[in-house]
């Protein structure tokens, strides 16, 4: 997938822009192909924290909106920022429209057109015997936080999944742990001990001295 956001600032075709972009999309946030195609711009902001995507998925129902959020200024929250950047479009248009189509609609199969288009570009080919399909960004993402030992559960709300059992059918267990893994994932993982550890031994040596300062202030006021 790094190849793929690569390609999305070497090109100078808003159309192959458009493909890299959504196929880097739909792998970060671990996103279904239909609720790729519904995002429009209202849904995307950009904010000090970092990227917060607003969800309409169809197993929640799609008047109940879910709202993802991915913290930092990284790669992908440059990538998004530019194309909609690019696109100057109102807030009711398809995020994926172009900037001279901004009527345009999509449904499911361009999220899988796109990635096809991508990866033809590129020269990326599946291993022997599998087959990537719309689907793979989403198996795919959770497969790679979870090579990096993102907790389950911490997976599973990213990737708004509602049941555990539905989740374990996305993993491959198998895969070993990558750079690009941690480039998109890294911010799933739980903060080290050492340095939380580190945190605790600060309020202790603080909360020590909290008796001594109060007793300075108190016979200064006296």
């Amino acid at each position: 997938m790094h190849a793929i956001l690569t390609l999305t600032h070497s090109t100078p075709s808003p159309p192959i822009r458009r493909t890299a972009t959504a196929s880097v999309l739909c792998y970060a946030f671990m996103l279904r192909a239909d609720s790729c195609v519904r995002l429009k711009h209202r849904h995307v902001s950009f904010t000090a924290q970092g990227l917060a995507l607003q969800l309409h998925v169809k197993t929640r129902g799609r008047d109940i909106s879910t709202m993802v959020h991915r913290p930092g200024h990284d790669e992908v929250y440059q990538l998004l920022r530019d194309w909609v950047r690019m696109c100057r479009a109102p807030g009711q248009a398809s995020l994926w429209a172009l900037p001279d189509r901004q009527h345009d609609t999509f449904t499911s199969p361009c999220i899988n057109w796109w990635f096809q288009a991508s990866c033809d570009i590129l020269g990326l080919r599946p291993p022997q015997g599998e087959k990537w399909v719309g689907h793979s960004h989403r198996s795919g993402g959770a497969t790679s936080a979870l090579s990096i030992d993102d907790s389950l559960p911490v997976i599973a709300r990213f990737g708004v999944w509602d049941h555990m059992d539905s989740l374990q059918a996305y993993l491959d267990a198998s895969v070993g742990p990558s750079a690009d893994a941690l480039l998109f994932f890294e911010h799933l993982l739980k903060p080290s001990l050492t340095a939380v550890r580190a945190q605790l031994s600060v309020q202790r040596a603080q909360a020590q001295g909290l008796p001594r300062t109060y007793s300075s202030v108190l016979l200064r006021t006296a």
